[in-house]
């Protein structure tokens, strides 16, 4: 399983910087844009993607703090869900490099009994257990969600993008 988590996070990261490249080219106009979507903007969308990053890093240090990788300064930065463009866009991209870089790096570092620990935490009216395993996947199924709405705002817009091919194409 580490392997396969290896090749995800490092998967995040390279499409996570694709993504930031796309959306640096554009006009800040273009990213705050109200495009109909769930998180309004594309700025909205990223924001929501950074603070998934940061959600579930925060709650695996909670749940498990004597892993390695999640110490860096962005775990208190305070993103409010449901709020988008609120944190400045360059702010954000230097945000998800961080974040994209602990989560390769904590899993690097993880042994196959660190995979099995369990990781705690509530949401509004049930409280979930999974294994760590299981929950760095769903981090990435969560960041694969939201830059598919990134892409097909982008390519409603006409701009190519190509950030969710499932090539290993790594930076």
């Amino acid at each position: 399983m580490k392997e396969y988590l290896i090749h995800l996070m490092k998967y995040n990261q390279s499409a996570d910087r694709q993504v930031i490249k796309l959306l640096t080219g554009l006009s800040e106009e273009d990213r705050t844009q109200d495009r109909k979507s769930h998180f309004k903007s594309l700025q909205g969308i990223f924001e929501h993607i950074v603070g998934g990053a940061l959600f579930f890093q925060k709650i695996i240090k909670e749940s498990c703090p004597e892993i390695n990788g999640l110490n860096h300064k962005y775990l208190d930065l305070k993103i409010e869900p449901g709020k988008d463009d609120t944190i400045d866009f360059v702010e954000l991209r230097a945000a998800l490099e961080v974040l994209d870089g602990a989560f390769v790096e904590m899993v690097e570092s993880l042994s196959d009994e660190d995979l099995k620990k369990t990781i705690y935490f509530n949401l509004p009216q049930v409280k979930l257990e999974f294994s760590l395993g299981v929950f760095i996947m769903q981090y990435s199924n969560h960041g694969t969600h939201h830059r598919g709405q990134i892409s097909q705002i982008l390519d409603e817009m006409g701009i190519e993008n190509n950030f969710s091919s499932i090539a290993p194409h790594y930076e």
